[in-house]
C-alpha cells in the first residue's frame, strides 16, 4: 500500500476524527516500527497488496488483500502466551512472511507459512533467507504454496495463526483440519487469530479447554487453547 505524503495526511486527520489523538499516534507508531523493522533487516514486508492484485483463482475469492501483523504486538502476545519451546507455528496465509520472522524469535523448531499466491511465496521466500542471514534464528522456515482447505495438518505443529486471511466457509475448513488432526494425536496446541471478525466458527466446530482475549497497541487477538 504506497501513499503519498498528502494522502497520509488525510488519512492522519480522519483517524483522529474518528479514533482520537491518542490512538492514531499509537497506530502510527505501530506502523512507524513495522517500517524500521524492514529497513534494519532488508526486507519487504510492509507495503499492502489488494487482493485484485493477487494471482488467486477463482476459488480462492473469499480470501483477504495482504496486511502485514504489526511487528510489537506480535511480539508482546508471544511473550505473553509464554509457548514451551521446541514447537511449530503455522501461518494461514503467511502472504510475505512477517509472523513467521517474528516467531522465530521464541524457540520454535520451525516455522512454516502457507500462502496460495506464487508472487507472495516467492516475496516470502526472499524474506527469510535475508532475515536468517543477518539473524541466524535456531527456528527453520518452510514456506509452502497451498491452499489452506486442502492443507494435511501436520503431527508437530502446535501453533495456528491467522489475521484474518479468509472469510467464515474456508475458516470452517481449517478448523475443521486443526480439529481432527488433534483428535488424531492429541497434544497441547494454541490456534492465534488477529482481528477475529469469525471467532464463533472457530468455537462451534472445536472445542477449546482456554479461550482468552488479548489487546496490545489496539490489536485484538483472540486465543484458544487445546489440550
Amino acid at each position: 500500500m504506497n501513499k503519498t505524503p498528502l494522502s497520509l495526511i488525510r488519512a492522519f486527520v480522519a483517524s483522529v476524527r474518528e479514533n482520537g489523538l491518542a490512538a492514531t499516534m499509537q497506530y502510527a507508531g505501530t506502523l512507524a516500527y513495522d517500517y524500521y523493522f524492514d529497513l534494519r533487516h532488508g526486507l519487504d514486508t510492509f507495503s499492502w497488496v489488494a487482493r485484485d492484485a493477487l494471482d488467486a483463482t477463482p476459488a480462492q475469492s473469499d480470501t483477504a488483500s495482504y496486511q502485514p501483523t504489526p511487528v510489537r504486538p506480535l511480539r508482546c502476545l508471544l511473550q505473553q502466551l509464554s509457548l514451551p519451546p521446541g514447537g511449530v507455528l503455522v501461518d494461514f496465509g503467511c502472504g510475505k512472511g512477517r509472523v513467521l520472522l517474528v516467531a522465530s524469535e521464541f524457540d520454535l523448531c520451525e516455522v512454516r507459512g502457507l500462502e496460495y499466491s506464487p508472487a507472495l511465496c516467492r516475496v516470502a521466500e526472499q524474506n527469510c533467507r535475508r532475515y536468517f542471514a543477518r539473524r541466524m534464528p535456531d527456528a527453520v522456515f518452510q514456506v509452502l504454496q497451498s491452499d489452506v482447505q486442502d492443507y494435511v495438518i501436520r503431527d508437530d505443529e502446535t501453533v495456528f495463526f491467522l489475521f484474518n486471511p479468509f472469510g467464515p466457509e474456508i475458516l470452517r475448513q481449517v478448523v475443521e483440519n486443526i480439529q481432527q488432526s488433534l483428535s488424531n494425536k492429541p497434544r497441547r496446541a494454541w490456534i492465534v487469530y488477529l482481528n477475529p471478525l469469525h471467532r464463533e466458527v472457530v468455537k462451534q466446530v472445536s472445542d477449546p479447554s482456554i479461550e482468552r482475549d488479548y489487546n496490545f497497541g489496539g490489536y485484538r487477538f483472540a486465543v484458544f487453547v487445546y489440550d
